[in-house]
């Protein structure tokens, strides 16, 4: 069993006549129902551009009171709902492709205010269902890169702000090469429909 902070690694298993570098994986695995149902808080699951392919049932990830899981790196397709948050908050999936689930890509519910993010993920937002007070905030990469006078700046400070609002949604200050990424907020989906913050 896993504790609270496991980073957890998804690996392709080896084809026939593969150059072998690594180690066996016999078989494949089949899920019916929740694929994945995570059981701690402070979780990352790097998916390595692993595909989760359903049978158009069940559920690819079930997120039940979490906080603080990220995934990333998955492809989540053919299943009833492809990533449920229930009563859950910040947690994020990032870099990962969402698609061709049967009744939602992804499905949050709560009765007290939740954020949820999908952070530079594929994804039909019509296919989207928020219920009660929770939040799906759909966010994208901004990479900023700071010179002056043609060389790198270091430590400046590099911050997006909502445009209809003057609220900062990222700030990070600059590397050493002069370079930064901050996460920013496109829309906000909730219970009343979705919100345009840019």
């Amino acid at each position: 069993k896993y504790k609270k902070g496991t980073v957890v690694n998804l690996e392709r298993a080896m084809q026939f006549g593969d150059r072998f570098g690594g180690h066996f994986v016999l078989g494949h695995v089949d899920g019916v129902g929740k694929i994945f149902s995570i059981g701690s808080d402070n979780i990352t699951i790097k998916g390595n551009n692993f595909s989760l392919i359903g049978n158009a049932s069940g559920n690819g990830f079930n997120l039940n009171s979490r906080e603080n899981i990220n995934l990333s790196g998955l492809m989540i397709t053919n299943f009833t709902y492809g990533v449920i948050f229930n009563n859950s908050n910040n947690n994020n999936i990032y870099d990962s492709i969402i698609q061709n689930n049967t009744l939602a890509e992804v499905y949050a519910t709560n009765t007290g205010g939740t954020n949820n993010s999908l952070v530079n993920v594929t994804i039909n937002i019509s296919d989207i269902t928020v219920v009660g007070t929770a939040n799906i905030l759909l966010k994208w990469y901004v990479d900023v890169n700071a010179t002056n006078g043609g060389l790198p700046l270091a430590n400046a400070n590099a911050t997006g702000i909502f445009s209809n609002s003057g609220i900062v949604d990222d700030s990070l200050l600059t590397n050493s090469g002069g370079t930064v990424r901050l996460e920013l907020t496109e829309l906000k989906i909730n219970s009343s429909g979705i919100t345009y913050l840019t």
